[in-house]
Formats: C-alpha cells, structure tokens, sequence
C-alpha cells in the first residue's frame, strides 16, 4: 500500500508449516511480481500481534534503515527481545534486561546486529544489492536459522539493522508474550549485563546507538 509520503509498503504474511527459507525465498519473489514498485517488503509470521498502525509507522522510515524489526519476546523462558548482539561473533547474545529496558522506557530505533523476521521491514535495496553468491536465507554453519544469518550476510554486505522499540507487538502462544514476562523472568535468571569485557564494551556501544 501506498501511505501519503508516497513509499509503498509491501506486506506479506509467511507461515512456519514449510522450510522457511523455501517460504522466504517464494515470498519474496511474490513481492517482485505481485508489488513491483514496492519500496519496503514487510514481514509478517502467523503467530505475530502487531499493532494496527504498525504498517503506516514502518512507510516512515528513512534510508538508512535497512533492516528493522520490531520489539517482541520469544516464547520460551526467560522470553528475551527476538534482537541480538555479536557480543563474541560470529555467534550472537540476546539483550540483557538492562537494555531492554531502556529500549522500553526510551522509544526509538537502535542499532542492533540481528532481528527475528516476525514483524520486520526491509528496504527493497538489501534484496537488489544482495551478493548472488551468497545464500540469502540458507543458514552457514555455525549459525543456525534463517534470521540470523540473513542479518549476519546483510551486515557484512554493509546494510544496517535495527529495532524499533516503539512498535511493539504481541507474539502469541496459549498468552501473548509481551515485555512484562520478560522482565519478570530475566530479573530472576540472567546478569543485568554481559559478563565478557566485549560484551560491556558492546553494551556501551549500544547504548550509544539510540537514533
């Protein structure tokens, strides 16, 4: 859909029941075809709660936005932010409570290393200027899972990623998850911060990431 700024947002709901890399690789050729002149493809999973403007907030973002996801928790304990950092790469670490809370109190868009897809925007540019000799949705061991290593390629291709802790979206099991199990549960289990000096130098830099 076109909004009043003229960018057209592109929306596509996947679901989980086929090889996701399969699903994404299909959808967004579908995009191609079915949205030609999109300017950014947002994705949707089946089991995501967005809010009902989300799509007109996400038709905002500037350039330099690449890559942004949304703020929502796994479903499993201690629910962490679907958002991470390479605190020792080329593996990844998910935000401590300390950051997410930050990122709660502090509505805005943070520079982070990887985001799940589950309500996610991404420019049109990172899908034409992707290397063709690099799988976009095919993990490389030793990274596992689709998100991740289309993060970890679109970062060394030079995009950006990011999250945008204002849009908030439940991520449904038998409750929605939402940000109060995971405070609850990251008070109880995890350090406040990465326990490595990379990690807190880490923890600094993104602290100091907040656009």
């Amino acid at each position: 859909d076109r909004d009043v700024t003229g960018v057209q947002t592109c929306a596509l709901p996947i679901s989980e029941a086929m090889y996701l890399p399969m699903a994404m690789h299909t959808l967004i050729n579908q995009a191609f075809i079915e949205c030609p002149d999109f300017d950014r493809l947002v994705i949707i999973e089946h089991d995501m709660l967005p809010p009902i403007d989300g799509l007109e907030r996400m038709a905002e973002y500037g350039e330099e936005h690449d890559i942004v996801g949304t703020m929502y928790f796994k479903h499993d304990y201690p629910y962490h932010v679907m958002s991470w950092m390479q605190v020792q790469p080329p593996y990844y670490s998910p935000l401590t409570a300390e950051i997410t809370k930050q990122m709660v109190d502090n509505p805005a868009l943070y520079e982070v290393d990887a985001v799940a897809m589950g309500f996610t925007a991404i420019r049109r540019q990172v899908f034409e200027n992707w290397d063709p000799n690099i799988p976009m949705w095919d993990p490389i061991p030793p990274l596992v899972g689709h998100d991740l290593h289309f993060c970890n390629q679109a970062k060394i291709q030079g995009f950006k990623v990011w999250v945008d802790s204002g849009i908030g979206s439940g991520h449904l099991t038998l409750v929605p998850i939402g940000y109060g199990h995971s405070q609850e549960a990251l008070a109880e289990s995890h350090p406040p911060r990465w326990n490595t000096e990379d990690g807190m130098e880490c923890y600094n830099e993104l602290a100091n990431r907040e656009r």
